[in-house]
């Protein structure tokens, strides 16, 4: 059960996270896949991160098909129940270029050019032994951390209109792909029609981030090399033929769905699952990849722009004075870090009138830390704590008393009553 300093430390991300939801419920853009059922105006958006930690707006919680975002999970099981030299022998990692739903094999011999196109899904499906749904509904469930069930209506209404699916399936049945197209189509649709959340598309994300690791229940679902092999593939393909438009805007590996669906993963960091049903041109959520493009800029989750790795953003928590700890903060302040600053000031705080904090080894701020800094020196200053901060960056923390060194903050505390 969380502490109230672990709610507190939460709650500024939380609140960023629903106002991006509110940020883009007014885009009517884009119209809804046929087949579903959902509110089109439904919006949800959930971060996992790979230490557990789960921020969640909106329809977060409202389940859906996962319609294509299931391509990568199927992939991902067929390189561990088959191996790389098996699966890499009937489907290639190329970008296509085309629509998902292209009729088209490449290269000698003939393979479905990704895993994440129609074709290549198909063939993944049927990499599995007996092409057995059963085995993949279970791998999606370990990947989710719970059970899953199955929208047998949208499985129905896929199957009745499920024939250009049946002419690529019989299409890689004539090069020796499959051998039995029928039942790889069957169990390729049955996991599109997989319901899932923003919620549980967050914790599979964050389960590849984390090198295979289900951050929650801290299994090891799949291998560091087939984590790392899927978000390669999602992030050369995973867009269709809006990929370089995503990795331009977005910068991070993701695979969406029709159903609404998309899930996206910064590895080391975090998970992100959005669910809002209006599509664009492409097949991809209207809202879903403006709130992606906002998390990506906004916690600087773009591969390009990743800021130096560092050991631990909280250098050390001390014993100040009788009135005070310090907290010494140092390297770049990610997602990550931010949380961490978060728990370790509040946690700093909970015996001691003050909080000095060290900001002089900070190298490096996304942008949301600035935003987010000050409502922390807000809380402490509504709570009747003083916070004291030593370092050219001490502006961050809004309400705060700026220091210029540790002797300085000595002599304000000395002049604090009690």
């Amino acid at each position: 059960m969380p502490t109230p300093e672990d709610t507190a430390a939460r709650r500024p991300i939380v609140r960023r996270v629903e106002s991006l939801v509110e940020m883009v419920r007014n885009n009517e853009e884009g119209t809804p896949y046929e087949i579903g059922g959902t509110d089109p105006d439904a919006c949800g958006v959930a971060l996992c991160t790979v230490d557990g930690n789960l921020y969640c707006g909106g329809d977060s919680e409202a389940e859906f098909a996962i319609q294509s975002i299931s391509k990568a999970l199927t992939y991902a099981l067929a390189l561990e129940e088959r191996g790389w030299d098996y699966v890499d022998s009937r489907i290639n990692v190329e970008p296509s270029g085309e629509a998902f739903n292209e009729i088209s094999l490449v290269g000698d011999p003939p393979r479905p050019a990704n895993p994440l196109v129609n074709i290549g899904a198909i063939a993944a499906s049927g990499c599995i032994p007996d092409y057995d749904f059963d085995r993949i509904q279970a791998f999606y469930q370990r990947l989710a951390g719970h059970d899953l069930s199955v929208d047998e209506e949208v499985y129905a209404a896929e199957l009745a209109a499920g024939a250009r699916n049946r002419a690529l399936a019989w299409l890689l049945a004539s090069v020796g792909v499959l051998d039995d197209p029928d039942a790889a189509v069957e169990a390729y649709l049955r996991q599109c029609s997989v319901l899932v959340s923003a919620h549980d598309l967050a914790v599979m994300g964050a389960t590849l981030a984390n090198r295979g690791v289900q951050p929650i229940t801290g299994e090891q679902v799949l291998s560091p090399e087939v984590a790392e092999r899927v978000l390669s593939v999602m992030m050369t393909c995973g867009m269709y033929d809006d990929a370089g438009e995503w990795m331009i805007k977005v910068g991070m590996p993701a695979k969406s769905g029709v159903g609404g669906g998309i899930m996206a993963a910064a590895p080391s960091q975090i998970g992100i699952g959005t669910f809002a049903p209006r599509l664009d041109r492409h097949g991809n959520s209207v809202r879903g990849a403006l709130i992606c493009e906002r998390l990506s800029d906004q916690f600087d989750l773009h591969f390009a722009r990743i800021p130096m790795p560092h050991h631990s953003t909280v250098r050390r928590v001390v014993d100040f004075s009788a009135k005070a700890r310090l907290v010494e903060l140092q390297g770049d302040l990610n997602f990550l870090g931010i949380e961490a600053a978060l728990q370790a000031v509040l946690t700093a705080a909970r015996d001691r009138p003050a909080v000095v904090v060290d900001v002089t080894r900070i190298n490096h701020l996304v942008t949301q830390a600035r935003d987010l800094l000050p409502q922390l020196s807000q809380r402490l200053a509504e709570t009747g704590h003083r916070l004291l901060v030593i370092g050219e960056q001490s502006s961050m923390l809004g309400r705060a008393t700026l220091c210029r060194d540790t002797d300085e903050a000595k002599e304000l505390l000395a002049e604090m009553p009690g």
